[in-house]
């Protein structure tokens, strides 16, 4: 799985860094790579990995949500944050509910209700 998604990764990078020939694309149009966040994302990632089993799934889930949506928020106003939080809320319940209970993968849980199967 992991081969997978990072051949396709690297597939969709280097076509976003070769010029395509685009009648349609503007003059001097050019495919940007932000590498700072790139790099953020993948300590992010392999820091929500490693910590996944520790802090159950609950946890881990909402505090890297939270951490990649926060930075990306309109504006810091406490109306924007508490929307961060309630996203995030939301998309871990989401997950839970797609992979916990519709898909039956076993997840380290904390406090979400395990259900038995």
């Amino acid at each position: 799985m992991l081969a997978f998604t990072s051949i396709w990764g690297f597939i969709i990078l280097l076509r976003g860094l070769v010029p395509a020939a685009d009648e349609h694309a503007e003059p001097g149009e050019t495919f940007q790579v932000h590498w700072g966040e790139f790099a953020v994302v993948i300590v992010l990632v392999t820091a929500y990995a490693l910590l996944l089993e520790p802090l159950g799934f609950e946890i881990a889930t909402f505090a890297f949500l939270l951490v990649l949506l926060v930075p990306r928020l309109i504006s810091w106003t406490p109306s924007w944050i508490a929307f961060a939080f309630g996203a995030a809320a939301l998309a871990t319940l989401i997950l839970w509910a797609t992979f916990g209970l519709a898909l039956k993968v076993q997840l380290p849980l904390k406090f979400l209700p395990l259900f038995f199967y």
